[in-house]
């Protein structure tokens, strides 16, 4: 459950920063409003533009070396599943 929430929350912060580029992410998300580890993570996330069932999916089948971590080309390439490659020819 707890990892489930951390998920949706990953991708509720994602949504946020890709549909708004440069700005903070919403209140009670910064490290210093971070729950403690036995608190419910992350709250007043906005809610996603797309499903979160997409989200994970998108995640999980840019995981190429399934190693259960994006690391940078496999999360740019999840960044372009959930957009529909908003992102292609860009450089991060």
């Amino acid at each position: 459950a707890v990892q489930d929430e951390l998920l949706n929350a990953l991708c509720c912060e994602t949504d946020f920063a890709v549909q708004n580029p440069g700005d903070t992410a919403p209140t009670g998300t910064g490290p210093s409003d971070a729950p403690a580890p036995s608190e419910t993570p992350i709250i007043d996330s906005l809610p996603p533009t797309f499903v979160n069932a997409f989200c994970r999916t998108s995640m999980a089948s840019s995981d190429f070396n399934r190693d259960d971590l994006l690391n940078d080309e496999e999360y740019f390439r999840f960044l372009n599943r959930l957009t529909r490659n908003q992102f292609t020819g860009s450089s991060f």
